[in-house]
């Protein structure tokens, strides 16, 4: 079958590459048989759907619940910017309506791999084995990418940017125009909705990746398929040297 001889050499080509920490023979010996048994290819497709199924309703309910929340927030900060009875109050409004709407920004953004998953799975043809076998690929890369975004939300790159957003913000609203108990109720309310959106995200779909990989020896053999992780971060500092002087350059890429 082609769609099996593409997949075969993706992987053993996936494992060649001088990227990869594990031994390209051995990596080359785990993906050989993926896609081989149709019937457990069926299995599997079945296993992650179930897994999918299981996560992706309270992924929604989070997801609704803090759009709302963001939502209701921002229209009630507008309401005051435009209601306010002095400029104090209005600059307070200004600086709150900013932070609520980059807050709502990356809720929306950061839109959970898992939602929709199950429906796009559903959607997919599985009438022959070459069919079910990219359907198969897909599963994988979905709950790989699940899993990944969970890690990336529990990092600590996250909840940092957030608390420093936060306090950044309000800091404008205390030392550029002395508001002190707006600054202070700013940045308490801040760190409570930012970090709280950040705890209360579920977190299943790492779990299932987890244990999905430990069950199949091939597992994530046909991620290189149609793309990688959904979210990854990586960051370096450098030294520079100018006519000026020498100093250091810190670069991230997304």
């Amino acid at each position: 079958m082609w769609l099996r001889a593409v997949l075969l050499s993706l992987a053993v080509a996936s494992a060649a590459s001088p990227a990869r920490a594990q031994d390209p023979a051995d990596d080359a010996a785990r993906c050989l048989d993926f896609g081989a048994d149709d019937a457990d290819v069926t299995a599997r497709i079945a296993d992650i759907r179930a897994r999918i199924a299981h996560h992706e309703p309270d992924t929604r309910h989070w997801f609704t619940a803090w759009s709302t929340v963001f939502g209701a927030l921002l229209g009630a900060e507008l309401t005051i910017t435009f209601t306010a009875a002095t400029d104090g109050a209005r600059v307070d409004g200004i600086v709150s309506t900013v932070s609520v709407a980059l807050g709502l920004v990356t809720q929306l953004i950061a839109f959970p791999p898992t939602l929709g998953a199950g429906g796009h799975l559903d959607a997919m043809p599985e009438s022959s084995p070459d069919e079910r076998l990219a359907k198969l690929v897909v599963a994988e890369q979905l709950l790989h990418r699940a899993s990944d975004a969970v890690h990336f939300a529990q990092g600590p790159i996250g909840p940092i940017l957030s608390g420093l957003y936060s306090i950044a913000a309000n800091s404008l609203l205390l030392i550029a125009f002395s508001r002190t108990v707006a600054a202070y109720i700013g940045v308490v309310g801040g760190l409570i909705l930012g970090q709280g959106r950040i705890l209360s995200a579920p977190d299943g779909m790492a779990r299932e990746w987890r244990t999905y990989r430990a069950a199949h020896a091939d597992a994530g053999c046909a991620l290189p398929v149609g793309g990688g992780s959904a979210a990854s971060l990586d960051w370096r500092v450098t030294p520079t040297a100018t006519m000026g002087g020498a100093g250091l350059s810190f670069g991230m890429t997304f």
